[in-house]
């Protein structure tokens, strides 16, 4: 059709330029003369052709062409047609003869051709030039621009970005793209209700991505009603708060007013209670309170009492007329020391001074000659073992008999047993008693031909065992006058240092803890005996301290000493039962001394150790005013208790060595110093 068209318009062109006169020689005779400029196809400009082929002179006839359809208008060209539009460039003929020239024929020359070829691409047109080597002859032959090979690629649009297709060609780089718009959103509306406290959302989604669009509704606030309930003067009140479009309920106290008061006082007096009456103003309430009578306030005016005059003590109330007077009687005279005005001696009475603490008077006291009789003591026919009167055994040799009775002091005493050792013999005797009570008995002596012991044990309810009243025996020996006992080679000695006079007023110097004087008064209680006092004292110290075993024999070196140490820990030797028995009995205002010895610890005195000038032991001398003598207690043998190996070994305290006699006392003990001035 292109090819036809373009035919049509050559022969027109040619019928035009007849028309106008024009000749041959200017005007191309054939369509190979026509020039062809700016013919576009599928958008591509096809450069001119410059070059004009010199076609031999014939008709339009001579002209053979492959299609004889006519050219296709601009119009008729799409993008969509990938077939390259054809030009008249494109025109081929089939012709083999040679070309013809616009020259005049020669046909004397036999011509000799020479092809040269320029190939057409897909926009430009080529060209193929016949050319005669021998004349002058050259004809020219258009061929077709290609036109595109197309390949089209398409990207698609989304909601929010633009697609594109692109379209190329396989045989050059022509490239071409146009945009396809983006889609929008396909959206989709859900909404959430706001309330009266939450905000509510409008949700906007999109069907074909994942776009999301969240806008928020405010939260629509209380729609609020106020109920509002008075508070009273002792109840409260309340405003509440509710909401018509939901559960919400607020509510808030509103504080009692409390009473509007108003008071009214009847004042009491020293006998009669007063009232204080409140009312309120705003409602019923009343309250009465009773205020006590206030009571008589005395105020108390003293004459004091003198030693011999009585005084009195007035009281009376400063704010009535109640009055009473006590008569004070006269104190009498208060002597807690005294000097000594004689000093007493066995034959000469002696005489103290007392001063009166309070008025300063003084008297005279007779106290008697020195109660220490040293002829009570030393009879080789008469030994006592105490001079307490509820805890002693005399022992008396009358001709050949032994008497011994007394009364012994022991928790459950059912039995003594009397044994007397006698060459090719032994004598025994049991003997019922009871604690406290007198007994007596006898032994003969007839048979002792030689020094011979005698010994007592005791023996309590339920127990089978007895035990040593005297740890040592008694000696008895045949004499030119009949049977004596074999007395202690330092009893002599011991006599004349007791009988020495001691002030009891210097021996009241200790300084005793408040825990001591609280334990010596709690040990005598309500005890106003000084002797009593006294035994307690003793018995105390002997049942409740033990001797320390661990340091005697250097298994420890921590040694308890003081009173205070001694009281806790509960543990000493001799020097500490002596220091506490000492402050306790001073804590009662009783005079002691303490007194080192020597002591045997076992067996007796005999004539090698009785020489001996060292001290290895101590015990107590307290004096007993209202028998005017010193009574000798040794609490460290009176007791039974043992701490050995780090334990407490508890046994039976005995009274024995409480106010023991010098006769017995010398069999064991030698004193080495009875200090006078006292120290401690």
């Amino acid at each position: 059709m292109k090819r036809y068209l373009l035919y049509l318009l050559s022969l027109l062109l040619l019928l035009s330029l007849a028309a106008c006169g024009l000749q041959p020689e200017t005007v191309p005779e054939t369509t190979a003369d026509i020039t062809t400029k700016d013919i576009t196809a599928s958008g591509t400009t096809v450069a001119d052709t410059s070059e004009k082929d010199t076609i031999p002179s014939g008709t339009a006839e001579d002209i053979t062409t492959e299609d004889t359809t006519p050219p296709e208008t601009a119009e008729d060209i799409t993008t969509e047609d990938t077939i390259p539009p054809e030009t008249t460039e494109n025109i081929t003929t089939e012709d083999t003869t040679p070309p013809e020239t616009t020259e005049p024929a020669d046909t004397s020359c036999p011509h000799e051709y020479k092809t040269t070829t320029t190939e057409a691409t897909c926009t430009t047109a080529g060209k193929t030039v016949t050319t005669c080597s021998r004349c002058s002859f050259s004809k020219t032959e258009i061929i077709p621009a290609k036109g595109h090979d197309t390949k089209t690629t398409t990207t698609e649009a989304t909601c929010t970005a633009t697609g594109k297709t692109v379209t190329t060609c396989s045989r050059c780089s022509f490239s071409q793209t146009e945009t396809i718009p983006a889609k929008g959103h396909d959206t989709k509306t859900t909404t959430t209700e706001a309330t009266c406290t939450t905000t509510g959302k409008t949700v906007t989604t999109c069907s074909r991505c994942s776009f999301s669009q969240t806008e928020t509704i405010p939260a629509k606030g209380h729609d609020t009603k106020t109920t509002t309930t008075e508070a009273t003067c002792t109840a409260t009140g309340k405003t509440v708060t509710t909401c018509s479009r939901c559960s919400f309920s607020q509510t808030e106290t509103i504080p009692a007013k409390g009473h509007d008061t108003k008071t009214t006082t009847t004042e009491a007096t020293c006998t009669t209670a007063g009232k204080t009456v409140t009312t309120c103003s705003r409602c019923s309430f009343s309250k009465t309170e009773t205020i006590p009578a206030k009571g008589h306030h005395y105020q108390t005016t003293t004459v004091k009492a003198t030693c011999e005059t009585n005084g009195s003590k007035t009281t009376a109330c400063s704010r009535c007329s109640s009055r009473t007077v006590e008569i004070l009687p006269a104190t009498g005279h208060h002597y807690s020391s005294y000097t000594v005005k004689v000093a007493p001696t066995p034959t000469v009475a002696g005489i103290l001074t007392y001063t009166c603490d309070v008025c300063k008077g003084t008297y005279d006291k007779n106290i008697g000659v020195l109660n220490f009789d040293p002829s009570l003591y030393g009879s080789p026919t008469r030994i006592i073992t105490s001079n307490n009167p509820n805890n002693c055994v005399e022992f008396r040799i009358t001709d050949d008999t032994l008497t011994i009775q007394g009364r012994i002091q022991r928790d459950g005493l059912t039995k003594l047993w009397l044994r007397c050792e006698i060459p090719s013999n032994l004598e025994d005797e049991f003997v019922s008693v009871t604690s406290g009570e007198f007994f007596y008995t006898e032994l003969s002596l007839s048979r002792v031909t030689e020094e011979t012991y005698v010994s007592i044990f005791t023996q309590v309810n339920g127990e089978s065992n007895f035990w040593s009243y005297i740890w040592h025996e008694i000696s008895v020996m045949p004499s030119e006058d009949g049977y004596v006992f074999r007395l202690s080679p330092v009893l002599s000695h011991n006599l004349s240092l007791q009988r020495q006079w001691v002030d009891p007023s210097e021996c009241l110097s200790l300084t005793i803890s408040d825990t001591i004087r609280n334990l010596s008064n709690e040990i005598v209680g309500d005890e106003t005996d000084t002797y009593r006092k006294l035994y307690l004292l003793n018995k105390w110290v002997a049942e409740n301290i033990y001797y320390d075993y661990d340091y005697l024999y250097g298994r420890s070196d921590s040694l308890s000493l003081s009173a205070l140490e001694v009281y806790e820990t509960r543990r000493s030797v001799c020097d500490g039962y002596a220091t506490l028995l000492g402050n306790l009995i001073q804590a009662q205002g009783i005079p002691c001394i303490r007194v080192s010895t020597y002591s045997t610890g076992s067996g007796t005195i005999d004539e090698n150790n009785a020489q001996t000038t060292e001290s290895n032991h101590v015990h107590i001398e307290a004096y007993l005013a209202e028998e005017n003598r010193w009574v000798i207690m040794d609490p460290t043998w009176d007791s039974g208790n043992r701490y050995e190996n780090g334990e407490y070994l508890t046994e039976n305290a005995s009274a024995k060595w409480f106010d023991i006699s010098p006769d017995l006392m010398a069999f064991t003990h030698k004193i080495i110093d009875r200090p006078y001035p006292f120290f401690w």
